[in-house]
This record gives C-alpha cells, sequence and structure tokens, in this order.
C-alpha cells in the first residue's frame, strides 16, 4: 500500500494551516545541492527545495499500487529535451516563468553556472556528471531556455541530471561563491530553490523546517510546514507516534512491526526498497580469490534463517547484484541454497579439505547485520571455516570499504543508480568507480562493457551478465530489504519511493 489514507493529494487551500511532523532516524549532512546526495536523508531535504531538469516518475506495481519509482525520469525545470543520433549532443529546453522563491529568474545561465559550480567544487554532484560523461566544458548556453550538453555516449544521462538540482547563482555568490575543492559552509545549512518548499531552518544534529513556497511556480504544497525531527532511538520514533507527537516515522525496525501494527491508530506500510545485504569478498586476497571457495561459502549459509532472525521475514531473498525493482533485473539465476555436503566437497576440491579460518568485518550499530553474521558464522562451521566478527564503526568501515582494505565482510548497498548496467560497469570492471573487492575476471569485464554501452533495451545481455556473475560468485546474496514506514490516521497524501527517499510535496494532516 502506498497511501496512508485513500486520500493522496488535497490542494493547498483546503490544507492551508496543516503542520506535518516527521521523525527521522538521522539529519543528513547537508542541502547544498553539490553535495546533498550523500546520504538519503540530506537527498529528501534537498528535493524538497531544489529542482533539477528531470523529476521522477512513477510506475504501477503488479498488485496496481503507484509508486515514485527512481528507474524512471520526467520533465521538470526542462519541459523536453532530445538527443543527437550518436548521443553525444543533448539538448534541453527550459520552462519560462520559473523563479526561485527570492524571485531571482531560473534561466539557461542557473543551469551553466550549476554545472560549473559542481565540477569545480568536485563532490558528489560531479561524480554523477561524470558518470553521465559530461566534463567542466559539457555545457553550451543557446539561448535563455535552452542549454546544450556535448558528453560521452553512456546510459546515465537524465538518471544523472536528478542528482544536479540547479542553485540560484545570485544567491550562492553572495553567501560564499564557488572555491574549488571546497564545500560551502553557508549552503549546508541554508538554501534557494524553485522547488514547492523554502527552508525555514536546518541543524544536521535536530532537524528541519520547511515552510510552503508562497510563489512556487507548480501545484502548491499541500501542507503549510514541514517539521522533521531527528531522533535515533527507534523505540522513541515510535512512541511519538502513537501519540501523535508525529504523524510519519521512518525506519521501522522489522522486530516492531507487529507491535506497531496493533497500536491504535498507526499502520506500519510495508514496501519493497532497494537496499541489498550482502557477503563480500576480496579478489585480491587467498583463499577468496578462489571461485570454488566462494561458491562453498555460498552454499553453507542458512539464508532463510537469515531472512527470519535478521528481518523477522519481512525481507526477501535477494537474487541479483541488483534489487528487483532495478532497470534489467532477473532474478532467475540465483543457484544458492544452504548444502552442506555440496560446500564440503567444492572447499576440498579447493584445496581446503579442513577449512581455514577467517574474520568477518561488520559496521557497529545495526543489529540485523550482527544477527546475519553469527548465523553466517555458524553456516560456515559446518564446514571446517572458523570465523571471528569483527564489529567497526561505521565511518571507518566505509573507509576501509572504499579504499579497498576489506577482505571478507557484510555490507549493505543502495545502488543510486537503480539499474543492472550501474552496478555492473562501476563495482564489477576493473576500472569501475567502486571495484572496491578487486574484481578482475575478463568474462564478467566483458558482459558488463556490452550492456553498458550496448542498446538500452538488452534484456538478453543483462540477464547474461546476471547469470555469469551469480556463478562466481562475486557477492553472496543476502536479503533485499524491506521498507518499513510508520504513519498514523492523521496524516494524509504518503507516497511511497522505491528508492527510500520521502517527498513532501503532498503530505498533510487533518
Amino acid at each position: 500500500m502506498t497511501s496512508l489514507t485513500s486520500s493522496s493529494t488535497s490542494s493547498a487551500a483546503s490544507n492551508s494551516s496543516s503542520v506535518v511532523n516527521v521523525a527521522f532516524s538521522e539529519g543528513g549532512a547537508s542541502v547544498d545541492p553539490a553535495i546533498c546526495t550523500d546520504d538519503l536523508t540530506s537527498l529528501t531535504f534537498c528535493e524538497a527545495v531544489y529542482q533539477g531538469l528531470v523529476g521522477i516518475g512513477t510506475t504501477t506495481t503488479s498488485s496496481g499500487e503507484k509508486v515514485l519509482d527512481m528507474t524512471t525520469r520526467v520533465p521538470l525545470l526542462a519541459t523536453s529535451w532530445n538527443e543527437s543520433a550518436d548521443g553525444t549532443v543533448w539538448t534541453f529546453h527550459l520552462a519560462h516563468n520559473v523563479a526561485f522563491s527570492n524571485g531571482d529568474p531560473f534561466n539557461s545561465a542557473a543551469v551553466l553556472y550549476t554545472v560549473n559550480r559542481c565540477f569545480t567544487m568536485g563532490f558528489t554532484c560531479a561524480f554523477f556528471l561524470g558518470l553521465a560523461g559530461m566534463d567542466a566544458n559539457s555545457t553550451k548556453v543557446i539561448d535563455n531556455y535552452t542549454v546544450q550538453f556535448t558528453v560521452k555516449p553512456g546510459p546515465f544521462m537524465l538518471q544523472a541530471l536528478f542528482f544536479m538540482p540547479i542553485v540560484d547563482p545570485a544567491f550562492v555568490q553572495a553567501n560564499g561563491g564557488v572555491v574549488a575543492g571546497q564545500p560551502n559552509t553557508y549552503m549546508t545549512t541554508h538554501a534557494m530553490g524553485t522547488g514547492p518548499f523554502t527552508l525555514q531552518s536546518y541543524d544536521p544534529a535536530t532537524g528541519a523546517v520547511f515552510m510552503r513556497n508562497p510563489t512556487y511556480w507548480g501545484t502548491p504544497a499541500a501542507a503549510a510546514e514541514i517539521n522533521v525531527k531527528v531522533v535515533a532511538s527507534d523505540t522513541t520514533r515510535e512512541e511519538l507516534l502513537q501519540t501523535n507527537a508525529v504523524q510519519l516515522i521512518n525506519l521501522v525496525p522489522a522486530a516492531d512491526v507487529t507491535t506497531m501494527q496493533q497500536a491504535s491508530g498507526v499502520t506500519v506500510y510495508q514496501n519493497v526498497g532497494n537496499g541489498e545485504l550482502y557477503l563480500d569478498m576480496s579478489w585480491k586476497a587467498a583463499p577468496f580469490n578462489n571461485t570454488l571457495v566462494r561458491q562453498a561459502i555460498a552454499y553453507a549459509i542458512p539464508y532463510g534463517q537469515i531472512l527470519q532472525q535478521a528481518e523477522y521475514g519481512y525481507a526477501s531473498q535477494l537474487t541479483s547484484v541488483v534489487p528487483n525493482n532495478a532497470y534489467g533485473y532477473n532474478g532467475s539465476f540465483w543457484q544458492y541454497s544452504q548444502n552442506i555436503a555440496k560446500a564440503k566437497a567444492l572447499l576440498t576440491q579447493a584445496g581446503y579439505p579442513s577449512g581455514f579460518t577467517a574474520t568477518l568485518q561488520i559496521q557497529s550499530g545495526f543489529s540485523d547485520q550482527a544477527s546475519a553474521a553469527t548465523i553466517i558464522q555458524s553456516g560456515l562451521a559446518q564446514i571446517g571455516i572458523t570465523v571471528t566478527i569483527q564489529s567497526i564503526s561505521t565511518s571507518t568501515f566505509s573507509t576501509l570499504w572504499t579504499s579497498g582494505q576489506l577482505t571478507f565482510f557484510i555490507t549493505k548497498l543502495n545502488p543510486a543508480i537503480n539499474d543492472i548496467r550501474y552496478v555492473a560497469e562501476g563495482f564489477m570492471t576493473p576500472t569501475g568507480f567502486a571495484n572496491f573487492d578487486h574484481l578482475d575476471n575478463a568474462t564478467i569485464t566483458a558482459l558488463a562493457n556490452n550492456i553498458y554501452y550496448g542498446p538500452a533495451n538488452n534484456q538478453t545481455g543483462f540477464s547474461l551478465f546476471q547469470k555469469e556473475i551469480n556463478e562466481e560468485p562475486n557477492w553472496v546474496l543476502l536479503y533485499q530489504y524491506p521498507d518499513l514506514t510508520g504513519g498514523n490516521t492523521h496524516l494524509h497524501g504518503f507516497e511511497y519511493c522505491n528508492f527510500e527517499l520521502f517527498f513532501f510535496q503532498t503530505l498533510y494532516t487533518t
């Protein structure tokens, strides 16, 4: 179910004084569009105030539910676009009569300034633009409402532009400007966009307040105010929801779903998230650089036990290196279930008849991952692999992971672009931007390159890649996270996004 009540939208006039109180588990890092894609909370906040040339579309699930779908793109600040036959030139026609909330005009100059700012600063916006084949010299202003990008051909031009919200040049220049390689401290907590809300206040430690933009060029926000509180404690967020101190909370723990569903006036909405939990092994380190060892480990794990004990039955078995709502997904090639005899035979064939010892590294503070690690430890013990679990702080884990220093570890991924081509080319080729486990396999690289540079609709190629990568297996796939959101009867207009983002524009309370 994607709507907290049967009414999903309402006019601003009928909800002129509506205030929606929200409790999030964390407050994000920055609302600066050049940086805000670093975490989902920051991106949620950024999308309330800013807009890009393209927006997120919708899709309808097999059960008839409408969801906001990160694999689709629709016009937003650009009304239309066209692509040259060779994919190197994209021309975007911009919306007229759009202004930033301070009255400054939106036009081609603002787009050019935004692109240049992203590349000068060099943070996550620049990464996505680079993924689309853009560089600092890609953008050309044709006229006041037409811009042209010259790029290297690739599949992610429209996807990347979603992650480039447009800034007001005058506002930025008046408040710190642009310094190469440096964040703008003022823009971290202040914003000026063309979106449905203005940012009244923001403190990453405590929360944010958004007010309806009275001069918004599109359909006005349904609520007059969105008040987001940072509440790290799951129990406290749940108590606030039950007492109507807030009307919406994120990240309801799977362990609490049954209790929450029994609370008066509270509903936990269960949707398919795009988060994936998997066991990873370095291709540079013995014995994990042996395909037979990886297969043995995959056959030793009790997947059903992990689903029940780590996520209380609310997660689903992950069957591809992308979640089942990703573009190009084919989950029919995951061949593994617990088979101890087969796992022992594979380990013997690999040259480890008596097993070996290993340290399994996980992030501290995640009870589900700790539970999964303990179950994996028990399963591998049955084939002679003695595992010691090492819990590492999130910041240290992230540093070790992204620098390729982890050998045997559990991690969670939310693919920023929910597409098999993004994961294949980015994570599983030697030159990939996130090949943190050092995968280097000629067959896999050839298949990844084929689907990345080949036709957009290439399900045969997508399937061949997923079949080959599962046979290795590069990642031992544990589960796909559920997206569990809590709301109460006072909240209306909630629309689910399959990227674990929240969009505030349609929310209101009664």
